[in-house]
């Protein structure tokens, strides 16, 4: 899991932000998945508008599409049972 969660955390700039320099790949990378999405909303939400222009409908849009794609993923493959 760590392996996973841990270069998303980085790349999203989550621990430190990612500066204007860095490659355009790290950018579309943090743009795909839900991590900084994430972040944004509770940023924004948290703050509020006159403090934070940061929260935005499309991220919680983009973790909710996120959301809905592995709960599908998890009722079609998931079972208690082993496969045989």
């Amino acid at each position: 899991m760590n392996a996973t969660i841990l270069p998303l955390l980085f790349i999203s700039g989550i621990f430190f932000p990612v500066g204007p320099d860095a490659p355009q790949w790290i950018e579309t990378l943090s743009d795909i998945f839900p991590v900084r999405h994430l972040v944004d909303a509770f940023l924004g939400s948290f703050y509020g508008p006159p403090l934070s222009s940061r929260f935005s409908w499309m991220d919680v849009g983009i973790v909710a599409a996120w959301g809905l794609a592995g709960l599908f993923l998890a009722t079609r493959y998931f079972s208690w049972e082993p496969r045989t």
